[in-house]
């Protein structure tokens, strides 16, 4: 599970709604259809007390197979018919107990009484805060991790999983907002491939199919040194430096299937850094990790309180020790309420580990950058096996909250809270949605419509947009069709025709962003527009996992376009920018494109997407061809342009974000294809170091720019060890940049286009961040910037904004 700290996040996008990444199914790979199966279900309960013993193992002995318990000590598990069973139960602190199961096509009832290991067995003591015991335990387990870790090739299991979302402020009978369940294929094997397959999945109806994300995630191996979760890094319990962090205490000694097991409490030595705490389970003799409960000291986040997570182990094969059980809970809240929102949740996330097939080869193609699929038949499952593969058990509690949730679903919303939840989206599409809506001062406001579909035309995506233009006067539209034609390889055709207002790419915020919310608060916008009508088309493939080739051609009519609106909410300038006029005429080009990005892929309905994840590394090459001798262009240039960005944990210090770009042409460049290095809207804290250029963009027909920010978050002062200062909530980061413009094949133009930097042009400046936690997640940040060069902008700039 490596999103397990910042599962925070996919807790909001469920709440709110919003489309999270599914997954999809390789050919390999069957659903669930409705098959003849046996179930054995039962109860297992304490000999003495008669008491449920919830989360018991039980395993088919001589076989992959297990299943876990729910809280009321219920099971189940699905079998193949006219065949005899024999069936360990398990719990830790518990005696095992077998039972053999004879079954037809039938369910068949097998309960289970355990005697406690803990009353009957001499050998068992608590110990006091025992310190050398626990030491020498762990320093035997460390020295025997590598054989533990090198023993395994690969493993595969079945997996059912369940989130639970609570909504704190109500009562007990009435407080579930959201329940998720899936069906999950797995597959790990050496040193760290891994993929999982949703084969079936299900969830209550205020929350649509497509956005269940919900796996086991990569598992926390406990036995690793650092174990990354998210941008943390935290020292692992068994890790070869684990006692200059932890202090380790011999809590007790039970017994698992005859098998001594020691209880070790783990303290962390400090709290200036997220480490563990809680109890880990290690077996005698073999020195095996076979549990973990642990939480969370020292965690930085301004949502997420009191995470706790779980893993329970069953043996395989009289050797192998595997997770069966994963649990991962905590509460999420919001200090400011936010309309239509649960400001207090609590969530809880348990995985059922219950079909495993160790050193059994995994199948060929498993691996590859997509690691997270969802079958295309996910969500047309046999109602009678979903419940027999139901491994843990819906609670009474549960099977109420579907039923409500539901209902709630299905019936019609007030209009007030439609109204609310439109006005919270509004930012959002201001932001993001520029289909919908935008703002710069060459179109004013445009209102429109864009939709997409895959419906129609089977492997084909048709997209198109519309609208309106009310300061420019006039209608831009795009029409547009990608095909992709094989199914297990990621190929795509696509066509397109639009007239439409563009603008000219610039470095740091590139082809694609919006600017809607500067212009709109200050007319604080670098970037310059010029309409544009015509036809492109290209193909994309994939040369190596996670790489993308492309090339193309288009026929596009550009020409200039003039200064339509001066509005702005605050505008502390006395004039607005002037928008520059372009080469008109006809810019005809082929282009190809190489990317390599190292984030994992996921498959929505059949399309590879990239995951989120807070650690990557990105490049991009890309070559861009007009000529009047070929294609009847009245441009004639090449260009060339490389980019590279990285972000990283450094040293447990917090994390790194590096970005370089070089861009070169052969030839004079029209206006529209310079290189532009744009300053930052005003007033609006961004950490790459070019908050004083003030108004000025910065262009030419070559570039080169480096910037690097740190990340420190509360690191700073939560490590100072200073009384009062430790805990601070404010985040703190450090950013600079540096670069070069210069035009070696033409005469520099007017400035109005930008202006040039032969000499390095250089930024350094930090920013505290997280002043206003008490309205989280609209957390205030200010940056300062200080110019070291010799140029006549700014020489300082404050600026602040919102970070989210």
């Amino acid at each position: 599970m490596d999103r397990v700290i910042i599962f925070n996040a996919t807790l909001i996008l469920f709440t709110l709604h919003f489309a999270v990444p599914v997954f999809s199914q390789p050919r390999s790979l069957q659903p669930i259809t409705p098959i003849q199966r046996a179930t054995i279900a039962g109860l297992i309960t304490d000999f003495d007390s008669g008491q449920p013993i919830p989360f018991a193992t039980v395993q088919v002995e001589g076989t992959g197979q297990s299943t876990i318990a729910n809280e009321s000590g219920r099971f189940q598990m699905l079998v193949e018919p006219n065949g005899t069973y024999r069936l360990k139960c398990s719990h830790i602190a518990y005696f095992s107990e077998r039972h053999s199961v004879a079954i037809a096509y039938a369910s068949v009832q097998q309960d289970f009484q355990l005697r406690s290991a803990l009353l009957e067995l001499p050998g068992t003591r608590v110990y006091d805060r025992m310190v050398n015991p626990a030491e020498e335990i762990i320093l035997e387990a460390i020295a025997r991790k590598k054989d533990i870790l090198s023993k395994l090739h690969d493993y595969s299991y079945d997996a059912y999983t369940k989130l639970v979302v609570r909504d704190r402020k109500k009562p007990d009978s009435a407080n579930i907002l959201l329940i998720t369940e899936t069906q999950v294929t797995s597959y790990w094997e050496q040193p760290d491939k891994y993929k999982e397959v949703i084969t079936a999945r299900k969830q209550t109806k205020n929350l649509k199919a497509d956005n269940n994300l919900v796996t086991v995630g990569q598992i926390l191996n406990f036995n690793k040194n650092r174990i990354d979760a998210g941008e943390m890094s935290i020292v692992s319990p068994t890790a070869t430096d684990a006692l200059d962090f932890y202090t380790y205490y011999l809590a007790d000694t039970t017994f698992i299937d005859s098998q001594r097991v020691f209880i070790l409490a783990i303290e962390p030595k400090t709290d200036l850094q997220t480490l563990f705490e809680g109890t880990i389970h290690i077996v005698d003799s073999t020195f095996d990790v076979v549990a973990v409960d642990v939480g969370f000291r020292g965690m930085q986040s301004a949502f997420l309180r009191n995470p706790r997570y779980s893993q329970r182990f069953a043996q395989f094969q009289s050797e192998y020790w595997m997770p069966v059980e994963i649990r991962f809970s905590g509460e999420f809240k919001l200090p400011v309420p936010i309309p239509g929102i649960p400001s207090d949740l609590s969530f809880a996330h348990v995985a059922s580990l219950y079909q495993f097939r160790i050193e059994e080869g995994i199948p060929g193609r498993t691996f590859g950058e997509v690691t997270l699929e969802v079958a295309d038949e996910a969500d047309s499952y046999d109602s009678a096996t979903w419940a027999s593969r139901q491994t843990i058990p819906l609670s009474e509690n549960e099977i109420d909250g579907y039923q409500r949730v539901d209902s709630i679903a299905a019936a019609p919303k007030p209009i007030g809270k439609q109204i609310a939840r439109a006005l919270i989206a509004i930012p959002f599409i201001a932001a993001t949605k520029d289909d919908l809506f935008h703002f710069n001062r060459a179109e004013g406001a445009y209102l429109g419509l864009g939709a997409s579909t895959r419906s129609l035309i089977p492997l084909t995506t048709l997209s198109g947009r519309a609208g309106y233009a009310f300061d420019a006067e006039y209608w831009q539209y795009k029409v547009g069709a990608e095909i992709e034609p094989l199914r297990h390889w990621p190929l795509s055709i696509s066509a397109e025709y639009h007239d439409q207002m563009q603008h000219r790419p610039t470095v740091f915020h590139g082809s694609e962003s919006n600017m809607t919310l500067a212009a709109l608060w200050s007319q604080s916008d670098p970037l310059d527009y010029y309409r544009e009508r015509g036809f492109s088309a290209g193909v994309r493939t994939k040369l190596l996992d996670k790489t993308r080739l492309g090339i193309g051609v288009s026929s596009l009519k550009q020409e200039s376009t003039p200064l339509e609106s001066d509005f702005s909410i605050f505008d502390p300038t006395d004039s607005i920018r002037i928008n520059p006029a372009i080469d008109d005429g006809a810019l005809r080009a082929i282009y190809a494109e190489f990317t390599y990005d190292s984030r994992s892929r996921y498959k929505r309905k059949g399309r590879v997407r990239i995951a989120g994840e807070p650690i990557y590394t990105q490049l991009t090459a890309r070559v861009e061809h007009s000529s009047p001798d070929l294609f009847d262009s009245d441009a004639d240039f090449t260009r060339y342009s490389i980019s590279a960005y990285r972000r990283q944990r450094t040293l447990g210090l917090g994390v790194t974000s590096i970005f370089a770009y070089f861009g070169e042409s052969n030839k004079p460049l029209p206006p529209q294809r310079y290189f532009t290095l744009e300053y930052s809207p005003l007033d609006v804290y961004q950490g790459r170091g070019l908050q004083t250029l003030g108004l000025n963009n910065f262009a030419g027909d070559q570039v080169a720019a480096i910037s690097l920010r740190h990340e420190f978050k509360r690191t700073l002062f939560a490590r100072s060890g200073i009384p009062g200062i430790k805990r601070l909530p404010f985040h703190v980061s450090f950013h600079g940049g540096v670069f070069w413009t210069d035009f070696k094949h033409q005469p520099a133009p007017d400035s109005v286009y930008g202006r040039i930097a032969r000499r390095p042009y250089s930024e350094l400046g930090f920013s505290i961040g997280n002043l206003t936690p008490f309205i989280a997640p609209f957390n205030l940040t200010l940056g300062f910037n200080w110019q070291l060069s010799a140029y006549d902008t700014h020489k300082f700039a404050m600026s602040w904004g919102f970070e989210f």
